[in-house]
């Protein structure tokens, strides 16, 4: 129940009390005293808080490609009588991670939302939870935690790369001055150009021509 502060300042408080008493030093030992009575103080004040917090968690979207955004939200409702005092949420997201949200105090009936973005690097299974509620003093000495929601899955698949699609092959329309990359068999062009005094006529592309009411020839290379 003692936090870590807590712990710290039970053990100071015990050394300035022993060694007031043993050197005879009053202020030492009254200010011992006092940073254990705050201590004791702490933990009563923290065991006798009752919550009826209800807590929902949802992860969406539940599937995403690697280095796409997921988001988890939170919906806390007091169901208690009094009010409640503030209050930290606390999730384990995957291995060595924790994501905390703390809640301002809630009104008898009164309900919060609260969200945060999940990794996604990598692709897998990222385990989201459980859910902890934690409610500590004012100076953080003692805490009490309880579990709020079970545990839920984020799915991360391999991420996707968008491809180029493939040329064109020889027969297919082309628009005049549109690119298609070059075959190593020679058996696509680069573009179409209007016909020119001196080009060959075996270079002119017929079904384009016709179309078009105009000569029209390939062009193998890049200009």
């Amino acid at each position: 129940m003692l936090t870590r502060q807590g712990a710290i300042a039970t053990a100071v408080s015990v050394t300035l009390v022993v060694a007031g008493r043993l050197f005879g030093i009053f202020e030492l030992f009254v200010v011992g005293a006092g940073g254990a009575a705050l201590v004791i103080g702490a933990v009563a004040i923290t065991g006798l808080t009752r919550l009826r917090l209800d807590v929902s968690r949802q992860v969406r979207p539940g599937r995403i490609h690697a280095g796409e955004p997921a988001t988890v939200t939170l919906l806390a409702t007091n169901g208690g009588r009094r009010r409640t005092p503030v209050i930290q949420l606390r999730d384990a997201v995957g291995p060595g991670r924790t994501a905390s949200v703390v809640l301002s105090p809630l009104a008898p009936g009164e309900h919060i939302t609260a969200a945060y973005s999940l990794p996604g690097e990598r692709r897998g299974r990222i385990g989201v939870g459980p859910l902890e509620v934690r409610v500590s003093d004012p100076f953080g000495l003692a805490a009490l935690s309880a579990p709020a929601a079970p545990v839920a899955e984020l799915i991360v698949w391999p991420a996707v790369e968008r491809v180029m699609a493939p040329s064109p092959a020889l027969g297919r329309d082309h628009d005049l001055g549109a690119p298609v990359e070059l075959s190593a068999t020679g058996d696509e062009f680069y573009a179409l150009r209007p016909y020119a005094d001196g080009d060959d006529l075996r270079r002119v592309h017929w079904r384009a021509s016709a179309k078009r009411d105009d000569l029209v020839v390939r062009q193998d290379e890049r200009p």
